[in-house]
């Protein structure tokens, strides 16, 4: 006990020892202890007499254990540990209400039994009985206070299956209140079997469900004393450190737990200085027998600190500080400390163990939190960093709890009261001050947002300490590396700053950041007129008194801000909202509308991520598209006095002039890992730039699930019909690529505006090219492919093309060919096996001029083909002949054309052309025409001239109609590996030759 002159008078509670009022306060003490006996009689049954306050400082214990082991000095130790452990219950019970001290009294003796009416029963075999525990009349009425029906019958010769039950954590310390969570330690028979343990592990869930029942968050852990000295720990979760620590977490057990039941711990009666032959001494106390193997359980000793721990204690406690920065903060700079002793760390049990060693009992030093306070303290002062301390003086005073600027409602001030009174004075933390933390549930977001900067700027701090002292001495941090991906993964989500990420501002800093008003202004950059952007303040102000205010947040869409402001819970359904447009096309009821839709699709939670989707990369869960937020797409027809001229209705190509509506995209999207991210789209590839970077995010192959998709628009103009052509636009692109019904390969075409685009996935990523018109599109189409991909047409695309008929009949495997009339000339389209398509004009006079040159042609290199390659996928079925026309409504059909068996014209000469690859890669040819050979190996650039000179020397007056090839051979040609000629090369490579040769016959 502290000395008279240490003593703080001005605190009622305190207790100066004096030698004048010893006598007094003797009776005291017995009044106290008896009446505590009669609210916490757990251990009524212990041996040992019960324990009274020291009226004098004990001495110190030193036990020599090389000259010889003292049973008595022993017998002291234990009952000084005892007597701290029953103060320390005393304390906590001083916290408690009734209904969580019903818990704690009823506790032992729902683990020594199992009846049906009690909580948590699972059978009557379920694992049972605590070592050395007979309940009394507390345990017993609490039992009857939970059920009535309950009745206890002493069994003889029960096994006792439960070693131990310990509190462990802030429980009765001074950081424990009301709120706080226990965290329980269940000290089991190793030699229960696994079915065993399993339904002992259901019991205590079920307990923990009754806990939560009578408001009181309760988390059990089984604890195998031979396996956790062992190292075996579970694998990560929310309340377990997994493979993250074993050495530190036996450190704060140790120094905080309290037994409430059963066998003590071992590691008490092993002095500090010999904690390095722990192993050796506690073995040869059980086997000598100065300790019973019955009384006492063991969990090793933590003699020496792997360094690697340091890495993973680090880690885990960012983990937790996503969710509770303050307590987090305060474990990671003791983490830090120890990792700066290293290797010679005196941690904070050992500490504990000397003080009792050495008498000193107060419970004040000995608090488990104030004694970790004081180490950090120490470190800090010590490296002058006196800001952090500062910090962690918040974070100790937040994780305490106890408003201290106002008025106790007890008449007595409660001992934490007392405790917290004496470090602020320490710290010379005046009246001010302390208000100021107090009304940390009225702080606004500034306040916030500086709270946890300085929050995460501390974690980060020590996180790079920890880094830097894992690279310098060579560590490996000791966690299991599937729990170091998955603690990192978290890490990402809740620290990591990138573009467009909604950064949470308030984890737990306060209760609420909800305002009343919230003004929206959009600010223009008068002097470049490229950044602009939006500003949210906090009440109503108008644009003139907003001028040189900072506003509460900035961004560069409107959605971005009402994201953030949403998601950080600034705004409820009573807030009210304006905005300040500065020439914009945004109102108050667009805004309003904007606003509800988020409560609509997200309710009034902050998405979770469980714990199981960091097993993994983070995808899309939901994705919420806002279109032409801000922004009337009519208004610049509107203001030229621009009206539709036609009935084209599609919104991304309106009117005659082809216009489209979605202007502007704006991107919310939640993500397997709990984060929320705004992408924002503006020009004339706003709509193609936002559905592209929707493929890039979401694997064809069906690894993950398809994101929930919501499309809302609020504009003044067609804004149901906008959203409405948008989420038709991704319905159809899921439809094409996420059913399962086509191939990845699959080319779909869609026209926005003037231009016309095709998106295909190449090896599972997407690939999108922008055409301006047909004819470009009709050269894409003709490239050749690996495999067969099909052509799928938007369905407000090429409404009056015939490339919509082709793409429609087109047919893997088969060869077809398209043609209709067109005055005097014919188009045709011919689709190959592989879909790729062939597009010429030809001079129309009838079907059989147009078409059996291009008969002959196809069915010569059929022949040609299915004589040289067998394969299975060459096509050897007819070619099919398709005639387009059109009906009265202008509506494109098709006829399917017959043909009787080609003859011999003598009126066409047979042009036989074969190509090589040259030395440098280039093409050359051989054409034979009426087997008279032209080698460009001969003519070199005069081919084409001489085999045109040649036809026109057979005919009659040299006449100058078109020359046609007749068959051609590309066997020669060096290919990319893998790659196939497909029937659209043969046909290009005719085109080329026969323009060449007609060129040259016009000049013949």
């Amino acid at each position: 006990m502290p000395s008279p002159s240490t003593c703080l008078s001005p605190l009622p509670n305190r207790i100066c020892l004096v030698p004048v009022a010893l006598s007094h306060l003797s009776r005291l003490v017995f009044v106290v202890h008896t009446i505590a006996q009669r609210i916490w009689p757990f251990q009524a049954n212990s041996k040992t007499p019960p324990i009274l306050i020291n009226m004098t400082q004990p001495k110190e214990i030193a036990p020599d254990l090389q000259e010889g082991i003292d049973r008595k000095l022993l017998k002291q130790l234990r009952e000084r540990f005892l007597e701290v452990n029953h103060g320390r219950l005393e304390r906590m019970l001083s916290t408690l209400s009734v209904r969580h001290r019903m818990f704690l009294e009823s506790l032992p003796l729902l683990l020594h039994i199992n009846h049906p009416s009690l909580p948590g029963y699972v059978s009557g075999s379920t694992p049972n009985g605590v070592c050395g525990f007979t309940p009394n009349k507390a345990n017993l009425r609490a039992a009857s206070s939970i059920s009535r029906s309950f009745a206890y019958r002493k069994r003889p010769l029960q096994q006792e299956r439960i070693f131990s039950i310990f509190l462990m954590g802030s429980t009765g310390t001074v950081a424990h209140s009301d709120t706080s969570d226990m965290d329980i330690w269940i000290c089991y028979d190793p030699a229960l079997s696994q079915g065993a343990v399993d339904e002992l592990q259901d019991k205590l869930h079920g307990i923990e469900v009754w806990a939560d029942s009578i408001g009181l968050e309760v988390h059990f852990f089984l604890m195998d004393p031979i396996k956790f000295r062992n190292g075996v720990r579970s694998d990560l979760s929310g309340e377990d450190c997994g493979s993250a620590q074993h050495y530190l977490l036996l450190d704060e057990f140790y120094r905080t737990s309290i037994m409430v039941a059963g066998r003590y711990p071992l590691w008490w009666m092993i002095p500090a200085y010999d904690e390095n032959r722990y192993t050796e001494i506690a073995d040869m106390l059980l086997r000598k027998r100065f300790l019973k193997p019955d009384d006492c359980v063991d969990f090793g000793g933590i003699s020496d600190f792997p360094a690697g721990e340091f890495i993973g204690a680090g880690m885990w406690q960012l983990y937790k500080g996503i969710d509770s920065p303050y307590k987090s903060v305060i474990k990671i700079v003791l983490t830090e400390v120890y990792a700066s002793e290293y290797p010679n760390v005196e941690s904070l049990s050992i500490v504990y163990k000397k003080k009792v060693y050495a008498g000193n009992l107060d419970l004040d030093e000995l608090d488990p939190y104030v004694m970790l306070y004081r180490k950090i303290e120490n470190y800090l002062i010590e490296r002058k960093e006196l800001r952090r301390l500062e910090l962690i003086r918040h974070c100790f005073y937040f994780k305490v709890n106890e408003s201290l600027s106002r008025t106790p409602n007890q008449v007595m001030t409660n001992w934490r009261r007392q405790v917290m009174l004496r470090l602020v004075r320490e710290w010379g933390w005046n009246e001010n001050y302390i208000q100021q933390l107090d009304d940390r549930r009225y702080w606004k977001v500034n306040r916030v947002s500086m709270e946890r900067q300085e929050l995460v700027q501390e974690l980060n701090h020590s996180y790079r300490f920890l880094s830097s002292f894992a690279r310098e001495n060579n560590i490996e941090a000791l966690i299991k590396q599937e729990d170091m991906n998955i603690l990192g993964r978290k890490l990402y989500a809740a620290f990591e700053r990138k573009g467009g990420k909604i950064e949470l501002v308030n984890p737990g800093i306060t209760a609420s950041l909800v305002e009343e008003h919230l003004s929206f202004h959009y600010v223009r950059d008068e002097e470049h007129g490229i950044n602009n952007y939006w500003a949210v303040f906090s009440g109503y102000l108008k644009e003139r008194e907003a001028r040189g205010r900072e506003p509460t947040k900035k961004g560069r869409s409107i959605i971005e801000l009402i994201s953030w402001c949403y998601f950080n819970k600034l705004l409820d359904q009573t807030t009210r909202l304006s905005v300040e447009d500065n020439d914009t096309d945004m109102t108050e009821h667009e805004l309003q509308q904007t606003v509800q839709s988020f409560f609509q699709i997200h309710g009034e939670t902050l998405p979770y991520a469980p714990q199981q989707n960091f097993d993994h990369s983070a995808f899309p869960t939901k994705i919420t598209l806002y279109i032409n937020a801000g922004i009337d797409p009519m208004r610049p027809m509107t203001l030229k006095g621009i009206h539709r001229l036609s009935d084209q209705s599609d919104a991304l190509s309106y009117s005659a002039f082809h216009h489209n509506l979605a202007i502007t995209v704006d991107q919310v999207t939640f993500n397997s890992w709990g984060e929320i991210i705004c992408s924002h789209y503006s020009g004339e590839n706003a709509l193609i730039d936002c559905l592209v970077h929707y493929m890039r995010q979401i694997p064809p192959d069906g690894s993950i699930p398809l994101p929930r998709l919501d499309v809302r628009c609020y504009c003044p103009s067609r804004a149901s019909a906008i959203a409405l052509r948008v989420e038709e636009l991704f319905r159809d692109i899921i439809s094409c690529y996420y059913s399962g019904t086509r191939s990845l390969d699959t080319r779909y075409i869609l026209e926005i505006e003037q231009f016309i685009y095709m998106l295909q996935f190449r090896r599972n990523t997407p690939y999108v090219r922008g055409m301006r018109n047909y004819k470009d599109l009709i050269e894409a189409l003709g490239e050749s492919q690996p495999q067969y991909s099909q052509i799928v047409v938007d369905r407000n695309a090429l409404v009056k093309h015939p490339l919509r008929m082709v793409a429609k009949m087109g047919a893997p495997g088969r060869i077809q060919a398209f043609y209709q009339s067109n005055g005097d000339q014919a188009d045709i389209f011919i689709h190959d096996e592989l879909g790729s398509i062939f597009f010429t004009q030809k001079n129309y006079f009838d079907e059989k001029t147009v078409l059996n040159p291009i008969r002959h042609f196809l069915e010569n290199i059929q022949l040609r083909r299915s004589t040289l390659d067998r394969k299975d996928d060459i096509p050897s079925q007819k070619v099919a002949y398709y005639y387009i026309s059109r009906n009265r409504r202008g509506d494109m059909q098709t006829r399917r054309k017959e043909f009787k068996a080609l003859e011999h014209d003598e009126e066409h000469h047979s042009i036989q052309a074969i190509a090589q690859t040259g030395t440098f890669g280039d093409v050359f040819y051989t054409i034979y025409c009426d087997n008279q050979e032209f080698s460009q190996l001969e003519y070199g650039d005069a081919l084409f001239a001489a085999v045109a000179g040649y036809i026109a020397s057979l005919r009659r007056n040299r006449e100058q109609y078109p020359c046609y090839i007749t068959d051609l051979d590309l066997s020669q040609l060096d290919l990319p590996q893998g790659e196939q000629l497909q029937t659209v090369q043969f046909l290009q490579h005719k085109e080329k030759l026969e323009s060449a040769i007609n060129s040259a016959l016009r000049l013949a």
